[in-house]
């Protein structure tokens, strides 16, 4: 049995017994908050993911099953807003750890609110922080495929020769000393709305969304993979070590994609899009 409590670090206590009238107390596991707690193995550490009504927490380390006392060693945040939220594990016959969530939109009528993020696979990375990449079924849903050539471009934008609202792309971006680089998707024809995804040389940009990543943690190059789905966006940076989440709000007429390099040059390899089909 576990039982928690109210007040500082909201701590969880482990009791046991063998008739589930008369307990024993174990101890004191984790004076972390517990909010939509999930503690379980992977590889050798111990994950604990919580979300206190803020981004969703994650904590490795070791579970000590003689004590019942559990310590991290690193933390860190899932995403680096609340919109993933409540998360749940589960492990497949194939071993593979999987991570979902629902997306939080909280104002009076949103649209969207507690949909389901794409199901990912979550695994320890070789710096001791999660990787997390979309499960591979969700390349089920492809369809056409359009690649665009390699391209460079100085302080300029191109709008790409396809157009969609559910779109999966895939693109590695070296930015060089630009000041942004990166893509615009939900343009509007005459270029004035659509929402930014890229890299400003110390955050990667999810439309109003920052996620730090200085330069001393990526390599030259930076991979995005980019799930649009109508109103909501979901991003993976370098296979998994950064991801986020939005809401976006865009005219049903703003279908473009625009690859876009500010105050410098930036050059765009490997490009894919898919025009994603429904999953019904």
């Amino acid at each position: 049995m576990v039982l928690g409590a109210t007040g500082l670090g909201t701590p969880i206590w482990e009791s046991e017994s063998g008739d589930l009238l008369n307990w024993t107390y174990r101890g004191l596991a984790s004076d972390i908050s517990q909010e939509c707690p999930n503690l379980f193995k992977l590889g050798d550490d111990w994950v604990m993911l919580t979300s206190p009504y803020t981004p969703v927490d994650y904590y490795i380390g070791d579970f000590d099953i003689d004590t019942y006392r559990y310590t991290h060693r690193v933390n860190g945040l899932i995403e680096p807003t609340k919109t993933f939220y409540g998360t749940n594990i589960l492990f497949d016959a194939d071993g593979r750890c999987l991570l979902f969530g629902r997306l939080l939109r909280t104002f009076e009528g949103a649209a969207w609110n507690g949909c389901m993020a794409i199901p990912r696979v979550l695994a320890i990375g070789q710096d001791g922080h999660p990787r997390q990449t979309p499960v591979e079924e969700i390349e089920m849903l492809r369809g056409e495929r359009h690649s665009p050539p390699d391209t460079a471009l100085d302080g300029t934008s191109k709008v790409l020769d396809v157009r969609g609202d559910a779109l999966e792309i895939i693109v590695e971006i070296e930015p060089a000393g630009a000041s942004f680089a990166g893509l615009r998707v939900r343009r509007s024809d005459d270029g004035a709305d659509g929402v930014r995804i890229g890299y400003d040389g110390e955050s990667v940009w999810v439309g109003g969304i920052e996620m730090p990543y200085p330069q001393a943690a990526r390599q030259d190059s930076i991979k995005l993979r980019v799930f649009l789905d109508k109103s909501v966006i979901e991003v993976f940076v370098d296979d998994g070590a950064r991801v986020a989440t939005n809401f976006i709000d865009c005219g049903v007429n703003d279908l473009g994609v625009e690859l876009v390099a500010r105050g410098g040059e930036v050059a765009f390899r490997s490009i894919d899009i898919w025009e994603m089909e429904s999953i019904r």
